[in-house]
């Protein structure tokens, strides 16, 4: 019906060389390429969206002490990620195996729930269910079109406290079928299960948790290719207007600036409102002060020609053509940096 573990997906480490002007995005595609053979400490899975129901009559733990499963979870397929509302679906088999006779079907998902849940066994030690879901998990943006993320599924009993069922984890059950794919998304490292107790304020004992997860991370190629590379050829169509001469270079910088900032707006219209600066916005907005200047040297340099004040125009001609290109990479430079 399903094999055994599925080995830790492998990360691939690549390198690109582009021409100086794109200096920042060599180091995201370095950083990127290398994280992928990291693992992120997954996050933590303290907080759920629903309370267990009430135990209506909690029973004593036995002389034996309490029913010991081993819980494990083969990942089948993962459905389209949506980072605007942080739901995944899920399609895998969960399996038990007790210590003694298995308690009721009484257990519940703490972040979704299962449109299909199929027992697919009789054995009263070991259980196998099929399952489909929609799950939900807490999305970080900040690296944003860089992110990394961690699908999670959270597995706890109903109506048994961790004094009555103790989950454990199943590693010859657990892991993720060869087949898996995240559309959009390349697999990020190995899967992690544990186990803890998580306690509730109006609940006098813990419960057992089961936690399985497995991280995904963002293209670096897709990343660098659709949300920095046309903004860095925006930026860098407005600096070659100096080549032309004052009175045509207004209209250049003007289309840049319009057009920089309608890229930002569907950059980031892929996610919801946050309430800090991702990536793609620190990275922007360091594209915005280099073509302001630069619009800005252009307004003062038709200025300057209007009023015969020829020598202050090449002055400042010379020294904005060669000092704004130059700030603009030292500003990217510090914004990947930041990233790193």
């Amino acid at each position: 019906m399903y094999r055994g573990l599925a080995p830790a997906v492998r990360a691939r480490r690549s390198l690109g060389c582009l021409t100086p002007p794109v200096l920042a995005c060599v180091l995201i595609f370095a950083h990127a390429a290398g994280a992928a053979a990291l693992v992120p400490s997954p996050p933590p899975a303290s907080a759920s969206p629903s309370a267990p129901a009430s135990p209506s009559a909690p029973a004593p733990a036995s002389a034996s002490g309490p029913v010991r499963i081993k819980v494990g979870v083969y990942l089948l397929h993962v459905g389209r990620l949506e980072t605007g509302t942080g739901t995944y679906s899920l399609d895998f088999y969960l399996t038990f195996r007790c210590d003694r006779p298995c308690p009721p079907d009484e257990f519940e998902f703490m972040n979704g729930r299962p449109a299909l849940l199929d027992r697919q066994t009789n054995d009263p030690h070991y259980r196998v269910f099929r399952v489909q879901g929609t799950f939900v998990a807490k999305m970080d943006l900040r690296p944003y079109p860089f992110d990394q993320h961690w699908p999670v599924l959270l597995l706890e009993e109903k109506l048994q406290w961790s004094r009555q069922v103790t989950y454990e984890v199943s590693p010859q059950d657990t892991g993720l079928d060869p087949a898996v794919d995240v559309p959009g998304w390349t697999l990020g490292g190995p899967w992690v299960a544990r186990v803890e107790e998580h306690r509730y304020p109006n609940f006098p004992d813990p419960f057992s948790r089961y936690i399985f997860a497995f991280p995904i991370r963002r293209p670096a190629l897709a990343g660098i290719m659709k949300g920095l590379l046309p903004a860095v050829f925006i930026v860098i169509g407005s600096f070659l207007a100096a080549l032309l001469s004052y009175d045509k270079r207004l209209g250049v910088n003007t289309s840049a600036l319009v057009g920089a900032v309608i890229f930002h707006l569907n950059l980031t219209s892929a996610i919801p409102p946050v309430g800090y600066l991702t990536f793609a916005d620190r990275f922007m907005i360091v594209n915005y002060v280099a073509l302001v200047l630069t619009l800005l040297t252009t307004v003062l340099l038709m200025v300057y020609a209007e009023r015969h004040m020829e020598d202050r125009a090449h002055r400042l001609d010379r020294i904005t053509r060669v000092g704004i290109p130059v700030l603009w990479v030292a500003l990217l430079g510090l914004t990947v940096i930041a990233l790193l």
